[in-house]
């Protein structure tokens, strides 16, 4: 039986926001912020991390959620589970060069887990009280800054998850918009312009997006100006609205070819979800035709795909229900936080 849930302040709240959300969920007043179970851990920027107290041992976890593959080695070290987002067999590279014993002892630490994305969790009033407990425990810290913005970043920027409850979608309405990256993400450009072109050339649906915030060349796009989205910014409410509305939504590998806050935010909504190939392991994979539709990377395939859905509102109800039972079986904030805590028997110690 869980007594207590010590969760660790010094984290980037923009993100950690997800979990103790889960851990609230579950626990209610048993799970608190602590800091002297987490005081001998060096600055942590990519992890959120968190302690469960049963009636005689004790669970260490750490949840990484950050873009890159590679796993926070000193976290791995003190966790007995690691939850990863961005999981793949290029992350388990650096503990091949340990003995196999250690290697293995640290990869059986590691569980995959589905993306997940900012969620507001605390009112005014607890975002101030929380920002205090950062000042008064982690004063010396080099990254005290960050902390605090991010915590006011969770609280202005995000909205609780309850704004993502799934709503009736339009047969006839898409909408998409897409910043543009940098020149190291040419990749996520190209294929982003090949959904707007599709919807754009489509005169059966009212589509409504593109291209937002330019601030990269992106010269190797032709009809960059076609493609762009010219209305004013689009506030996240709003934004949510409208893609709960959309008939269909499009996903594809974000920054370090990393799972997109998008997708998560899909599968919680519940859409019809358009998708190019993954690059990073799931715990449960998709299914194509089940729960997404999966399609090629090219102009060609993204644009038959969109007609074949759009040719087949049966198939997009389906697409849309099973994005959300795999949300509640899976990607959920307390999904996650019960299959980490289901985890516990695959951990050395016990």
């Amino acid at each position: 039986m869980v007594r207590r849930i010590y969760m660790d302040a010094a984290c980037k709240m923009n993100y950690a926001s997800f979990y103790i959300h889960g851990l609230k969920e579950l626990f209610g007043e048993k799970a608190l912020f602590s800091k002297s179970h987490f005081q001998n851990l060096g600055e942590r920027t990519q992890c959120f991390l968190f302690v469960v107290e049963y009636e005689s041992e004790i669970l260490k976890i750490a949840v990484d959620f950050h873009d890159f593959r590679k796993l926070e080695l000193e976290m791995l070290g003190w966790a007995d589970i690691y939850a990863k987002i961005n999981l793949n067999d290029l992350s388990f590279e650096p503990l091949e060069l340990l003995s196999a014993s250690d290697c293995d002892r640290l990869k059986n630490k590691i569980v995959s887990i589905p993306p997940s994305f900012g969620i507001r969790i605390f009112t005014l009033s607890q975002t101030v009280t929380h920002i205090f407990h950062l000042l008064f425990n982690f004063w010396r810290s080099k990254y005290l800054k960050l902390y605090i913005f991010d915590t006011l970043r969770m609280y202005v920027k995000r909205l609780p998850i309850s704004s993502y409850k799934p709503a009736k979608s339009k047969g006839d309405y898409i909408f998409f918009i897409a910043s543009i990256w940098d020149k190291s993400t040419d990749f996520i450009n190209i294929t982003r312009a090949y959904f707007i072109r599709s919807c754009k050339q489509l005169k059966r649906i009212n589509f409504e997006g593109g291209f937002v915030n330019i601030g990269y060349e992106c010269k190797y796009i032709d009809d960059l100006e076609i493609l762009m989205y010219r209305n004013k910014k689009v506030p996240l409410k709003q934004f949510i609205e409208k893609t709960k509305k959309s008939a269909l939504v499009f996903n594809n590998p974000s920054v370090n070819h990393c799972h997109g806050w998008k997708l998560a935010e899909f599968l919680c909504m519940g859409k019809a979800i358009i998708s190019v190939p993954l690059s990073n392991k799931l715990p449960v994979d998709l299914i194509h035709e089940k729960n997404v539709y999966f399609t090629e990377n090219t102009q060609e395939s993204i644009s038959k795909s969109i007609e074949e859905l759009l040719d087949n509102t049966e198939l997009i109800e389906t697409l849309e229900k099973n994005a959300q039972i795999y949300w509640q079986k899976y990607g959920s904030p307390e999904a996650v936080i019960n299959k980490l805590l289901e985890s516990k028997s695959n951990a050395q110690q016990f």
